[in-house]
């Protein structure tokens, strides 16, 4: 986006000297007023063109800057950065979903739901005709720890949208903190018929299953998931904590070395211990 916005500002000068050219020849081939005076009109409007293209070209680096540093901050997990560049954007364009969207899902990772819940609330009228409004709604609905009320936002957008495995991987996240466990399986398998062998929604399953008493499942779950995605951390800790709770604490010490330093090895083991004596 930036190449291409300077490639527009180098052909607008191009444009505007190859003008001025014309119309310096305009200029002494006849110095009568009447064309002088035309001439010099167009000389001030093509020069306020240019700096209304120079000003706009540079507007957009800025933004695609921002928009850019954002999005890198939020994959480094950096979300307060993320935050402050998204709310930089959105001074400066309020009808960007993207950017709006940015804001209450960083506020949610910085644990700060309620925040977004009031944002979400605020800006109702401009964004609650996109499913990607009750979606976010939803999850920080949850995370403020009002799952009952995310089932509404969620159930709108599946209306809005019906085929975002996303929407019902969420309701399952819902219905698990309601203690709903078999609505909770319903969802997520309705999302696996939408994105078949998602680990994601694996993860989220293997979950529900272990909060429901059944570790075996979710044994079985998340190892199919660890299979699939070898690299997340959060899958292969999950699936450390169920085999702790199931008494297999060698594999899940093992699997707990991985990504953690020694205090956080005992924790968890002492943690499965506990676990699983109850």
């Amino acid at each position: 986006m930036a190449a291409k916005s300077r490639r527009n500002v180098q052909w607008g000068r191009i444009y505007v000297q190859n003008t001025l050219s014309l119309v310096s020849r305009l200029i002494f081939k006849d110095r009568r007023a009447g064309k002088l005076a035309v001439a010099l009109s167009v000389v001030v409007a093509l020069s306020a063109c240019m700096e209304t293209t120079d000003q706009a070209a540079k507007k957009t680096v800025v933004d695609d800057t921002l928009r850019n540093a954002a999005l890198e901050a939020e994959a480094g997990r950096n979300y307060v950065a993320a935050l402050s560049h998204y709310r930089k954007l959105w001074a400066d364009d309020s009808a960007n979903e993207a950017v709006f969207m940015g804001i209450v899902r960083n506020l949610r990772y910085l644990g700060s739901a309620k925040e977004g819940v009031r944002f979400l609330l605020a800006n109702k009228e401009q964004f609650e005709s996109r499913p990607a409004y009750h979606l976010e709604f939803g999850k920080s609905l949850i995370a403020a720890e009002q799952s009952r009320a995310a089932l509404k936002h969620l159930t709108k957008a599946i209306d809005l949208e019906p085929e975002n495995w996303q929407i019902y991987s969420t309701m399952g996240i819902a219905f698990d903190r309601l203690e709903l466990f078999r609505k909770a399986r319903d969802a997520y398998e309705l999302a696996l018929e939408l994105s078949p062998e998602n680990p994601k929604i694996l993860n989220n399953l293997a979950i529900s299953a272990a909060m429901g008493g059944d570790i075996k499942t979710a044994i079985d779950v998340i190892n199919k998931a660890a299979r699939l995605d070898r690299n997340n951390v959060q899958i292969r800790q999950n699936l450390a904590l169920f085999l702790g709770i199931d008494g297999d604490t060698k594999n899940a010490e093992a699997l707990a070395r991985m990504d953690l330093d020694e205090d956080a090895v005992r924790n968890n083991l002492s943690v499965f211990e506990s676990l699983r004596r109850k």
